[in-house]
């Protein structure tokens, strides 16, 4: 499926698949992430989240940014 590659644990953030749908888990809360483009979704109305790639085309880190205007990055474990 198209959303596999981000599949996995970004710091406090799980990303996984449930059917064709992509959801985060950050400390028991869950949200289904809204697909905005290629490899950027809607975390609930705060935040987006934008998965990177690396240099040998693997998504290795995720940055939150959030409406405040707050950027953090996770790298992939």
């Amino acid at each position: 499926d198209q959303f596999d590659k981000f599949v996995g644990t970004y710091g406090p953030l799980v990303i996984y698949r449930e059917g064709n749908k992509l959801f985060c888990n950050i400390s028991g809360n869950i949200s289904e992430l809204a697909h905005i483009t290629k490899n950027l979704f809607v975390l609930d109305g705060n935040a987006q989240i934008e998965f990177i790639k690396d240099n040998n085309g693997y998504y290795s880190k995720a940055r939150l940014l959030v409406s405040q205007g707050g950027v953090f990055e996770e790298l992939r474990k």
